[in-house]
């Protein structure tokens, strides 16, 4: 359990500062229209002008924040979700951020029912947190691909058990045709192992370096949602 919490904090503190460096408070949870196909957010000019006043103002900001995600925002609910679970510029709050996911997850987010695999993480349910990526997963959250394949990777797919690393692949797999960086990224270091046959290696090598492009092109053009899609 430790081991999971660490390398997944460690990717998410990596993001956090991409987002950060590249694109600011509005890139925050690199969400932008059509991001998240089949959800839509009604307040999308409220919300990127209120993520201007983050920086200046966080106090202000998150009034704003939770004022439009009463209203039906999407984006303010991920964002004060995901704000509140990780602590950052706010107080951690898990059963404020749980509400606000659930919400989010009401109106077809896939990415809220990821956030609420974190927060049942954060409370040591990896049970519950598995249950929660696999929904999302199935809504086409590509990030919980590769958790529930870095899961399996170690032995932890379903709360426990041997290394799966034909699981993992698949996982992988779905997750990298979803256009998930860190998916592709991780199918083609297995791939690379050599595993699965030299054919198969070589595939691993080519999608590598179509991984590394598709970084280079995405810090080029300060997006960095593909991180987490």
């Amino acid at each position: 359990m430790t081991q999971v919490t660490g390398w997944l904090r460690e990717i998410e503190d990596g993001v956090a500062h991409a987002r950060s460096s590249l694109g600011g408070p509005l890139q925050y949870l690199g969400m932008f229209p059509g991001a998240e196909p089949g959800v839509q957010d009604p307040h999308l000019r409220e919300y990127l002008a209120a993520g201007k006043t983050l920086e200046r103002s966080p106090a202000d900001a998150f009034q704003v924040f939770e004022s439009l995600a009463l209203q039906g925002s999407v984006m303010s609910m991920l964002f004060l979700a995901d704000a509140i679970r990780r602590g950052d510029r706010y107080r951690i709050d898990l059963e404020k951020s749980e509400r606000w996911y659930k919400r989010a997850a009401s109106l077809g987010s896939g990415r809220a029912m990821y956030g609420l695999g974190l927060v049942h993480l954060a409370r040591r349910d990896l049970q519950n947190a598995i249950e929660a990526w696999r929904s999302a997963g199935e809504r086409g959250c590509g990030a919980a691909m590769w958790v529930l394949g870095r899961l399996h990777l170690h032995g932890d797919g379903d709360g426990g058990g041997a290394p799966d690393a034909g699981a993992a692949r698949a996982f992988f797999e779905r997750g990298a045709s979803l256009g998930h960086v860190w998916s592709t990224r991780s199918l083609a270091l297995l791939l690379m192992t050599g595993r699965f046959g030299l054919g198969q290696r070589l595939r691993g090598y080519d999608k590598y370096l179509r991984c590394f492009v598709a970084m280079a092109f995405a810090m080029l053009g300060k997006r960095v949602d593909p991180v987490m899609r």
